[in-house]
């Protein structure tokens, strides 16, 4: 609204500016007019008495006639002009007069302005004068001047409120939806899209702040991912200090508790050997031993995950390390009731991996497989298979040209929920039974696949159950 104001009294100054300018030329072209007008009659006038050849008594009564007929308005006056000394006047007008020319003058006379005009009659002893007060035309210029004021003052209004009126719709309003764009804007509101119409200064200003507002849209979901992986990244290192800090302690206890479990486990063996099968000590000893083996297990994972132990890496064909694996495992599929084939391509499947580090990550997803259909809500079918799929994808991994060697497990268990899968490959993140897992085998495998250059996930199964993926960089064949 300040704005429109401002151009509203600029317009208005301006336009009255104007309207006063040509006011005044217009008057002064007026007033011109009306005294060049006024000094050719009173010289006509002179120029006809001084050729009729009147004498003093018609002088006289011309002078009464005109007096009479023009005392409203004009005020002409005849006289006979024969008393003045001509060395008063100045010698051009004098010679004028001698030329027989009317010679007219402007002369003042009780504050008022009038108009002489001279001429020499007969035989130039005589002159005669005929005079007009210029009245008139301050009477008319006085008219005009107001004449003139009114109109600049009615154009001024008028001319300020058309000014106002669409100063406001073409300017303000627009201005004000600027302003109030960019206040939505100051509070974090991208989304507001500002309605831009016509093709002038303002409505590319209004083009410009939507394209700045679909930028910062940009920049805040750019800045966001920017956070989130930096939130990413910090939790990344507080848990592999937190990792840092278990292997510590894992080796530690490895030592402090590795003997005690040793003969824990063999007292409880020779309390088995002296009691007869069956017996309450026999049964106890055979729990305490197979407890005892259950947290040297898990001291031994402890270890493994916390030990750095050098890679070995060498070109491999992993479906010579997936048939190895499977024939290991087989016992534990018919003990689960579940069957374990593998499907191979006829063409290797080559990858440079440690085939140590390659075996672990093998029987960690294959038993992962086998005990969640073990665990699934009704028994595995007598046909419940779980395969073990190895091929050579054409894209992707480090060499685009030999593509991505993948391995996938696909069980025929319940699957993973989506909101757990995150949480999968986390240390101590199990789903399990208490007693039943200790949350690391998962860890383990994520954590051997990455230092070879690869990615595991785990997706849902076309059948049902979980699939998981490890994705290598590929050797030529």
């Amino acid at each position: 609204m300040k704005l429109t104001l401002r151009l509203t009294v600029t317009v208005t100054l301006m336009m009255a500016l104007v309207m006063a300018m040509l006011a005044r030329l217009s008057i002064d072209r007026e007033t011109t007019l009306i005294e060049a007008d006024i000094e050719h009659d009173v010289a006509l006038v002179a120029m006809i008495l001084s050729r009729a050849g009147v004498d003093d008594a018609g002088l006289a009564e011309m002078d009464r006639f005109l007096w009479d007929r023009k005392a409203d308005r004009l005020h002409v006056q005849v006289v006979s002009a024969n008393t003045l000394p001509e060395a008063t006047w100045p010698p051009d007008f004098i010679a004028r007069l001698d030329a027989g020319e009317v010679v007219t003058e402007r002369r003042h006379h009780d504050g008022q302005e009038w108009v002489h005009a001279t001429v020499r009659v007969g035989d130039g002893t005589h002159r005669v004068e005929v005079i007009q007060s210029l009245e008139s035309r301050d009477a008319f210029v006085s008219r005009l001047v107001w004449t003139n004021v009114l109109a600049v003052l009615l154009t001024t209004v008028f001319g300020a409120l058309f000014t106002l009126l669409f100063g406001r719709r073409i300017v303000g309003q627009r201005i004000d939806a600027l302003v109030e764009q960019t206040r939505h804007m100051g509070r974090g509101v991208f989304d507001r899209v500002l309605v831009v119409h016509g093709n002038d200064e303002v409505s590319e200003l209004g083009h410009a702040f939507n394209q700045l507002a679909r930028d910062l849209i940009q920049v805040n979901a750019r800045l966001a991912e920017a956070a989130t992986a930096r939130l990413r990244s910090q939790q990344a290192l507080e848990h592999a200090d937190r990792l840092r800090m278990v292997g510590q302690l894992a080796a530690g206890v490895a030592h402090e508790v590795g003997t005690p479990l040793s003969v824990i486990g063999g007292r409880a063996q020779l309390i088995a050997r002296r009691n007869a099968e069956g017996e309450r000590d026999h049964t106890d000893a055979g729990v305490i031993r197979e407890q005892a083996a259950h947290i040297s297990e898990l001291v031994h994972r402890l270890l493994d995950y916390a030990r750095v132990v050098p890679a070995q890496p060498q070109p491999c064909d992993l479906r010579a390390l997936v048939a190895e694996t499977l024939d290991l495992l087989a016992p534990e599929g018919h003990r689960g009731r579940v069957r374990v084939v593998a499907d191979l391509p006829d063409q290797p499947v080559r990858a440079r991996v440690d085939p140590r580090a390659m075996r672990q990550v093998l029987v960690n997803l294959v038993l992962n497989g086998i005990q969640a259909m073990e665990r699934a809500p009704t028994p595995p079918a007598a046909d419940a298979t779980l395969t073990v799929r190895a091929r050579v994808t054409p894209t992707g991994g480090k060499n685009p040209g030999a593509g991505l060697a993948e391995v996938s497990v696909i069980d025929q268990g319940p699957g993973v929920p989506e909101d757990l899968r995150p949480h999968l490959f986390e240390p101590f993140f199990t789903t399990k039974a208490p007693g039943e897992g200790t949350g690391l085998g998962l860890s383990v495998v994520d954590r051997i696949v990455t230092d070879h250059d690869g990615t595991v996930t785990v997706h849902d199964a076309p059948s049902g159950g979980a699939v998981f993926v490890v994705q290598l960089p590929a050797l030529d064949a």
